[in-house]
Formats: structure tokens, sequence, C-alpha cells
């Protein structure tokens, strides 16, 4: 028994490492002409989560120092995937957002949910409530171990 569990756990890898590489594929020209650094990225994933955020919130979600968190959105700027304006609450502070060309970076990231969901329509109703129960069941052990939130489904 626990041979077979081993067996299917590896079929479950196999096939999720499978439908990720299928899905990103069509997207790795693209991403490889990307010149951002790995910290310019982060800082665009959390401008996009938090919204406008002065540099210090920035700073503060990355962990790092302001100066270091205004370099960083200062790239993005240039690079034109954000933009620096005063804050509508307080026109002394200045925050930082994502441009358009920004939020269509992170939709290449992301990938279309249309595109996922053309994938569901085409599996029976046995089949998608079977995929349902199985990915809420592993939202659940994954959310238990804090590395999650908000991830249940249905």
């Amino acid at each position: 028994m626990h041979k077979e569990r081993e067996e299917r756990e590896c079929e479950v890898l196999s096939l999720v490492h499978t439908i990720f590489k299928t899905m990103q594929e069509s997207k790795l020209p693209h991403l490889m002409q990307i010149d951002l650094s790995m910290a310019q990225l982060r800082t665009l994933f959390i401008l996009a989560e938090g919204g406008p955020m002065t540099i210090g919130q920035v700073a503060n979600k990355l962990s790092i120092g302001q100066s270091t968190a205004g370099h960083l959105v200062d790239r993005l700027v240039r690079a034109g995937y954000a933009q620096r304006a005063e804050d509508a609450a307080d026109r002394r502070r200045i925050v930082a957002h994502l441009t358009e060309t920004g939020q269509d970076l992170l939709e290449q990231f992301r990938g279309d949910p249309n595109r996922m969901r053309g994938y569901l329509r085409e599996m029976n109703d046995d089949d998608l409530e079977a995929l349902c129960q199985g990915l809420n069941a592993f939202a659940s052990v994954v959310s238990e171990h804090g590395n999650a939130k908000h991830m249940r489904v249905g």
C-alpha cells in the first residue's frame, strides 16, 4: 500500500509539472526578454497587491530600507512599469503604482484565466468535481502549513 501511495504522489507531481510547463511554454519567449531583477519583480508584485503605495510602505512590505525601495521603484518607473503620483488623500505624499504596461507584464506571469476556464469547460462534470475536491484538500493542507492564504475554491 505504501508503494502505491508513493507512486500516486509521484504521478501527481509529474502531472502538475507537465501542466505548468505546458501553460508557460507559450509565454517563455516574451518573459525571457524582460530585463528585471528578482527584487524588481518582487516590487512589481507588491505594487500590484497593495495598489498605490508610498516608498515607505513598499520598503515595509519587502523588509528593506526606504532608499533601496526607492531605487527599485525608480527602476520600474524608468522601465515604464510603474509611475509616481501625488497621493489623492494627502498631496504631500508621493505614491507609486503600476502603469498599464506593468499590469500587462503581471498578466504574462499570472496567465490568462480565460484560457484555464476553457480547459476546465472541456472536462466532464465528474472529473471537474473530482479536481475541485482534490484541490480543496490540497489547499487545506498547504494552508495549515502557513504557506497560503485564501486558497479555498468553491
